[in-house]
C-alpha cells in the first residue's frame, strides 16, 4: 500500500511511526482539524510544522466543503496506513468553545460529516472525540463557562461513539497541591456515551513556569501516585475503554536540547513514570499492576 503526501518529511515522519507498529498491541489513531493553540484550522503541514495555510486554504471556513473532503480523505489515509482499534477525530475540541466560540458551531459541522461518511464506510470502528477536562471544573478554571461546555458537550455525543478525556487536572488553579476525591467521577458522568482515557499526567517533582506569571507546582512521585490510582480506579469503574499515560519518561535533556527550554514543554517534562536518569517512580509500579490484569472482553 502506498500513500504519498507532499512533502518529503511528513512522508518520512509517517512512514517512521508505521514502522513501530507492534501486531500484539491496540492502536489508537488521534487526528484533529484544529491547530495546537484549539482556536482556529490546523496549519499547514510542509517541509516544516505549523506553517501558513496557502491561499485559498486560508480563506476556507472549518465547514467549507473543501475542508470536509480534505479532512474526511486524510483521515481515511491514516486509517488505511494505521489499522486503528480507535479512532479519535478531533483532540482537545471543546478548548475551542474557550478560545474562538465562534467556530464552534462550523467545527461541529465538519465533525459530524467526517463521522458520519466514515461510520459508512468503517462501521466496526469506534470513532470518538477527545476533550480536555480543565474546563468542566470552573472553580479551578473561572474562564470557563460550565453551562457552554457541557452544551457542547452534548453537541458531540451524538456523532461521537466514544468521549475521550484529555485528563491534566494540575494546568489549573489545582496546580499540583490538591486533587478532589471526586473529581473523575464528575468528570465521566457528564457524558451518557462510553469514555476513555486518551491522555492523562501529573508532574512527580517541583517546577516552576518561566513566563508570567510564575506559578509553582509542587508535583512529588506519591502525589503522582495518587492521582493514577485514582484513574485507573475510576476508569475501571466506568468501564473506560482505554487509558494512556501521556509521557512515559521525563524528558529533562530534550528540553534543554532540541525543545530549546520550551514553556509549553515543561508542563510536561517531570510527568514520567520514569524520572530523567531512568529510574522508574512508584507510579509505574502501580500502572504495571493494572497492566497485568484480565480483563473482561465483551
Amino acid at each position: 500500500m502506498f500513500i504519498v503526501f507532499n512533502a518529503d518529511e511528513f512522508q518520512t515522519e509517517i512512514n517512521s511511526r508505521v514502522d513501530r507498529y507492534q501486531a500484539d498491541k491496540k492502536v489508537l489513531l488521534s487526528v484533529s482539524p484544529l491547530n495546537m493553540g484549539r482556536d482556529g484550522m490546523a496549519l499547514y503541514r510542509g517541509s516544516s510544522e505549523s506553517m501558513d495555510l496557502p491561499s485559498p486554504w486560508d480563506s476556507y471556513e472549518l465547514n467549507s466543503i473543501q475542508v470536509k473532503t480534505a479532512f474526511l480523505n486524510y483521515t481515511e489515509s491514516m486509517i488505511m496506513l494505521f489499522e486503528p482499534d480507535y479512532l479519535i477525530i478531533g483532540v482537545e475540541v471543546n478548548l475551542l468553545i474557550r478560545n474562538n466560540p465562534d467556530l464552534w458551531e462550523s467545527y461541529l459541522e465538519l465533525h459530524d460529516y467526517v463521522y458520519s461518511n466514515l461510520k459508512e464506510e468503517y462501521p466496526d470502528l469506534p470513532i470518538g472525540v477527545s476533550v480536555f477536562c480543565v474546563p468542566y471544573f470552573p472553580d479551578w478554571s473561572p474562564t470557563d463557562n460550565l453551562e457552554e461546555q457541557l452544551a457542547g458537550l452534548k453537541e458531540l455525543e451524538d456523532s461521537s461513539d466514544f468521549i475521550s478525556f484529555s485528563v491534566h487536572p494540575f494546568m489549573s488553579a489545582l496546580t499540583a497541591e490538591t486533587f478532589p476525591d471526586d473529581y473523575l467521577r464528575k468528570l465521566f458522568e457528564m457524558t451518557d456515551n462510553p469514555v476513555a482515557i486518551s491522555e492523562s499526567s501529573y508532574p512527580a517533582q517541583y517546577w516552576q513556569t518561566i513566563t508570567e506569571p510564575v506559578i509553582d507546582f509542587n508535583g512529588t512521585p506519591e502525589k503522582q501516585s495518587n492521582f493514577l490510582s485514582g484513574l485507573l480506579g475510576e476508569s475501571n469503574t466506568f468501564e473506560a475503554l482505554f487509558v494512556i499515560w501521556f509521557s512515559i519518561h521525563d524528558y529533562d535533556a530534550l528540553w534543554e536540547g532540541a525543545l530549546n527550554r520550551d514553556p509549553i514543554g515543561l508542563v510536561w517534562r517531570d510527568t514520567g513514570l520514569f524520572d530523567e536518569t531512568g529510574k522508574s517512580r512508584e507510579a509505574f509500579d502501580l500502572w504495571q499492576s493494572w497492566y497485568k490484569k484480565e480483563y473482561k472482553q465483551e
